[in-house]
């Protein structure tokens, strides 16, 4: 019985220092969260067809929603990104340009360094069916929040 005790007991202390492994559920850069608005009311509003496209690189296909999630590029300065929207047999195409300040946070041992978008601001080119944008959220950290409104 003494035998059996004392094994009991090694497999406890030798449990106990063990380390958990720590498992990284945060991705390293966050998706910026657009959500769309009616201009008169203020309302959620549906979009759609909605394609935004980066470049030749299109971020967000062909889509009906009333918000987009999208990842914009790490590098700091102005990006201009084109929302293409298809209402019926009509197609227009609005540019807003992105302005930020990327930097690194440490956020864990298990998952390093994370990419944060720090004084978002966006503002429109044109202005065929997007309005204006105002920013809510101006640090780019968390994928739940929505981080502007885009009126139209």
């Amino acid at each position: 019985m003494k035998k059996l005790l004392w094994l009991l007991l090694s497999f406890l202390v030798l449990q106990s220092a063990c380390e958990r492994d720590d498992l990284c559920l945060h991705k390293r850069v966050t998706p910026v969260v657009l959500r769309f608005r009616d201009d008169a009311t203020g309302a959620p509003r549906r979009v759609d067809s909605l394609t935004v496209t980066y470049d030749t690189l299109t971020l967000v296909p062909l889509v009906p929603a009333d918000s987009v999630a999208f990842y914009l590029p790490p590098e700091p300065g102005e990006h201009q990104l084109a929302f293409t929207w298809k209402n019926g047999s009509l197609r227009q195409t609005d540019t807003l340009v992105f302005s930020y300040r990327p930097r690194e946070e440490f956020l864990s041992k298990a998952c390093g360094f994370v990419l944060v978008l720090d004084s978002l601001q966006i503002e429109p080119l044109t202005h065929r069916w997007i309005r204006h944008a105002e920013v809510v959220v101006p640090v780019v950290k968390e994928d739940t929040l929505a981080h502007a409104n885009i009126y139209f």
